[in-house]
């Protein structure tokens, strides 16, 4: 009896430790502070996924990845592992001081607090599982610890900078701007244009609004015919692969261009690549922080960059970095600045009409419920716009009935009384006279309730379901097929029973 009773609870052992192995990522939840004193008590990095609800890759990540064997084991045994709403009290906060900007993401954070480094977005099983790996690696390399240990203690030489800068890159994917800033300001004229520093500072730009980002700007034909730069790796695999094709392609058949001409090629987008991110990584700082003067500086060294890429529409760019700027900082009086000037500059020929109250608006809001466009606008126009809707022009004409939209939607949130809602009326009525979608009439809609007038609204929002559908009769909407509008009908419907039920 003894025997069997030894049996059992060896079996009850053995089936309770392979479930513990066969299982995915053990999350905390709760206070952070007291996750903080564990990992230090324990020396363990914590890892931190940041999350909401309504996060679709987040729900991805936890079914497909977090939940795997492989993945547990790995990270149950090197971290602890701690869930944050980031729409919560708490993840409000901790996203702030650890910079997070994106859903989901993740940052591997020593018990002092500290940041050692962060990734975010979707990633697959078996790179999540080699990030793992190198985060639990780095946490016993002792060459890095070493070098932030004497950075620490004062040391400031330029070979032991460019070092540090270098493993912090390869290790950390880490902000080497601070560092990069102290190099800078030791080295002499003649250093600063010298191949090696010059490529020191094009390998560590992180950020626009440093003296690295403007000396970049500066050197730049030099940078990309002189190659001072690392190239990205995958810049140097499509590199080989263009030069493998190439050497299959008889000698009379090649194009003008030589390998030399299509690698400098490769070379200026991969400059191009990280001009961009290091204004990005600026405009996410100065959006996080609502930081106005920064953007400034950040929307004028855009513009720069643009026309010194020679890109098409360099102020257009401009202006549309502004209203994203002041639409995620929450500014309306000076989202609305731009928004007119953008609108009346870069998309409409001349300005809308805007009605002068809301009844004269109402006969006209009401031809968009169930009218055609020879009712709306006469023979003659309503064949002009369909003419512009079938040419080849099309996808222009849909991109700018969009901008139109976009901006109505924002006045819609951003502003209560009459004379801005509107002039987003007359903007949005524009925009389905040249595209006619169905998520215009959810704004169009939203607008006209705003205004008082929940039955026109309802109207509007039938009118567009009809639309999504694919039920409407009169031939002017563009032809696509309902499944396309799958999403829209769903927002439609979702805002009519809404204001359906409000009744």
């Amino acid at each position: 009896m003894q025997h069997f009773i030894h049996f059992l609870s060896l079996l009850l052992f053995c089936t309770l430790t392979q479930t513990s192995f066969a299982q995915g990522i053990q999350f905390e939840k709760g206070d952070w502070e007291a996750t903080k004193a564990r990992a230090t008590q324990v020396d363990k990095i914590i890892f931190a996924e940041f999350y909401t609800d309504w996060c679709a890759p987040c729900k991805k990540m936890a079914r497909n990845v977090f939940a795997q064997p492989t993945v547990g084991e790995l990270y149950n045994q090197h971290f602890i592992n701690f869930k944050i709403d980031g729409d919560s009290q708490q993840g409000q906060q901790l996203k702030q001081r650890y910079g997070v900007t994106a859903y989901p993401s993740y940052v591997f954070i020593r018990g002092d607090g500290s940041p050692l480094f962060s990734e975010k977005g979707y990633i697959e099983e078996a790179d999540f599982i080699a990030l793992g790996e190198k985060v639990a690696l780095l946490k016993t390399d002792t060459q890095l610890t070493e070098l932030r240990q004497a950075y620490q203690s004062g040391e400031r030489g330029k070979a032991f900078l460019v070092e540090f800068m270098e493993l912090r890159r390869d290790w950390l994917k880490a902000d080497n701007s601070a560092l990069l800033n102290e190099l800078i300001t030791q080295l002499s004229e003649e250093e600063l244009q010298s191949p090696e520093y010059i490529k020191v500072i094009a390998d560590h730009c992180y950020r626009a609004d440093t003296r690295a980002f403007d000396l970049m700007l500066a050197q730049q034909e030099r940078i990309i015919s002189e190659e001072l730069l690392t190239l990205d790796p995958a810049y140097e695999e499509a590199h080989q692969k263009q030069k493998e094709q190439l050497e299959q392609i008889p000698a009379s058949q090649l194009l003008e261009a030589s390998p030399q001409q299509l690698r400098q090629k490769i070379i200026q987008q991969d400059y191009e690549k990280r001009m961009d991110e290091a204004l990005n990584n600026s405009f996410s700082i100065a959006t996080r922080n609502k930081d106005n003067a920064l953007f400034e500086e950040i929307l004028r060294k855009h513009l720069q960059l643009n026309q010194q890429l020679k890109r098409r529409r360099s102020q257009q760019r401009n202006d549309r970095l502004q209203l994203r700027y002041y639409r995620l900082t929450e500014q309306a009086e000076p989202y609305a600045r731009v928004a007119e000037t953008y609108l009346n500059t870069h998309v409409l020929s001349q300005p809308v009409k805007v009605a002068k109250d809301l009844d004269s608006l109402r006969q006209q809001a009401l031809l968009f419920t169930d009218a055609s466009l020879e009712d709306q606008l006469g023979v003659r126009q309503a064949n002009k716009i369909r003419e512009l809707r079938s040419q080849s022009r099309q996808l222009s004409i849909r991109n700018t009935a969009r901008d139109l939209t976009e901006v109505a939607e924002q006045y819609y949130e951003f502003f209560d009384d009459e004379v801005q809602l509107l002039k987003a009326v007359a903007w949005v009525e524009e925009a389905i006279l040249r595209y006619d979608e169905p998520l215009h009439y959810l704004t169009y809609a939203r607008l006209i309730n705003k205004l008082g007038d929940k039955a026109l609204a309802i109207k509007l929002l039938e009118r567009g379901l009809t639309l999504a559908r694919g039920t409407a009769k009169d031939g002017d909407k563009v032809a696509v097929s309902p499944r396309v509008w799958r999403k829209d009908r769903k927002l439609l419907d979702r805002e009519l029973k809404k204001l359906k039920a409000d009744n």
